[in-house]
């Protein structure tokens, strides 16, 4: 596990994800996307590249999917952790782009609910989060408490 809290930990972190998904995108390709929701022990990353040409139609482009490498994960666990912030938790999901340019910025979600799309996540993996990444009373969102005093009444 990386150092968390640390700001130069978290840029290297975000530098190697970064650098893994600029080895991504193929000829054409103006950017790539990566969205992730992770808690506790389950991740859902999406890998999206931007093309005029692209297969897809998306709402913001023709696009293509992309398949990291395992590596990739690794990195993302690896982001999340040094994003942690003693009290206030680490993000619940992220959007990380790199453009062909080689800028990349990402968004954190430290507060709202993950989406996982169609298939909920089984209220344990928040209580599996929660002690990976503590946060104090007053930085749990409202929605997380809920999801935590579920898993704590099985």
């Amino acid at each position: 596990m990386v150092e968390p809290g640390n700001v130069i930990v978290q840029k290297e972190a975000f530098e190697k994800v970064g650098s893994l998904l600029y080895g991504l995108l193929s000829s054409g390709d103006e950017r790539i996307e990566l969205t992730v929701s992770s808690v506790g022990p389950i991740s859902s990353p999406r890998l999206r590249s931007f093309n005029p040409n692209g297969k897809f139609s998306t709402p913001d482009g023709p696009a293509n999917s992309v398949f990291g490498p395992f590596e990739l994960n690794q990195a993302i666990d690896d982001l999340r952790a040094a994003c942690y912030r003693e009290g206030a938790g680490t993000w619940f999901s992220t959007k990380i782009t790199v453009t062909a340019g080689g800028s990349a910025n990402a968004e954190y979600n430290y507060d709202h609910e993950p989406d996982w799309g169609d298939v909920p996540i089984d209220s344990g993996a928040y209580l599996s989060d929660l002690a990976a990444f503590p946060r104090a009373e007053d930085k749990l969102p409202d929605w997380l408490k809920l999801k935590l005093a579920e898993a704590r009444a099985r």
